[in-house]
């Protein structure tokens, strides 16, 4: 998964909601965070939004203590980032994957997530692949 998620990071693949860019596979995913964090997770392209992202058939809801790398933190109503690890002993900040713009970015970010961005929770993936 680690991978995946460096694969467009890599190519700095530029963020927008209505262009495309190619996973390792050659299928195309929507350059946005839901798009990115759908490629990563090997979903059905051109990838679910945020709202699908939560569905329970593909991830389940978990706690602040069970978070590992490849996690996601989501708000499902505005945004998705994939977790890479905490950035301090407190946890209080952590290392993030993101499809925002002006392209994919790797940051430490608060947690759960800036506070004018609304309601992240931590979700994980049922199916690693």
């Amino acid at each position: 998964m680690l991978a995946r998620t460096k694969f467009w990071f890599d190519r700095q693949v530029p963020y927008s909601q209505k262009r495309t860019a190619l996973d390792p596979q050659g299928r195309g995913y929507r350059t946005d965070s839901s798009g990115y964090a759908s490629m990563v997770l090997k979903l059905p392209a051109p990838g679910r939004n945020t709202q699908g992202l939560a569905d329970p058939a593909i991830t389940q809801k978990i706690t602040k203590a069970q978070l590992q790398v490849g996690d996601l933190l989501l708000n499902k109503t505005r945004h998705v980032v994939i977790f890479a690890g905490w950035a301090n002993a407190a946890k209080t900040k952590y290392w993030t994957y993101e499809q925002t713009p002006p392209k994919v970015q790797n940051r430490i970010a608060p947690y759960p997530y800036y506070a004018n961005n609304g309601k992240f929770e931590p979700y994980r993936y049922r199916y690693i692949k």
